[in-house]
């Protein structure tokens, strides 16, 4: 059986994968210093993603009777995962700007990924409602709040 620690991994990898994106565009040889800089700003942001998300599984480890997500509700939101893992590539930004779009637009569909989990896993654990609400709304602010931050630089 699984539980939201299964989810919350995938979470945590899909913030690693960004890393690694940001990295990579920070790695091209022609990218300019300027791009370069905010690659490393957005790796950074990322890896404060996998902590916070670190943390939410640390607090979910300590629960004893840790509630079991259903089979078929984990089988759906994996293949979301990773159909969602495909849509993003190292781009090449040309601008400081591009890049933060490139972000922002990521971020966007990070916590439309997070609503659309909660809302399969609302539907198929009702008893656990309140408990799954609680976790994944964690990981929709902690996107939110990305979003807000990535906003006022795109302003």
């Amino acid at each position: 059986m699984y539980t939201l620690i299964d989810i919350i991994d995938k979470f945590i990898d899909l913030e690693k994968q960004a890393k690694e994106i940001y990295r990579k565009v920070a790695a091209i040889p022609e990218t300019p210093l300027n791009i370069k800089s905010v690659a490393k700003v957005l790796q950074l942001e990322e890896e404060r993603h996998v902590v916070a998300y670190e943390k939410i599984k640390k607090e979910l480890q300590q629960i004893e009777n840790l509630v079991m997500i259903d089979f078929i509700a984990y089988d759906k939101t994996s293949s979301l995962f990773n159909e969602f893992k495909t849509r993003f590539f190292v781009p090449n930004p040309r601008a400081p700007q591009e890049l933060i779009q490139y972000a922002y637009a990521m971020k966007l569909e990070h916590k439309a990924l997070a609503i659309d989990i909660q809302g399969r896993l609302l539907e198929r654990e009702s008893e656990n409602g309140e408990y799954i609400e609680k976790i994944l709304g964690q990981v929709i602010e902690e996107e939110e709040r990305a979003i807000r931050d990535l906003k006022q630089f795109l302003q």
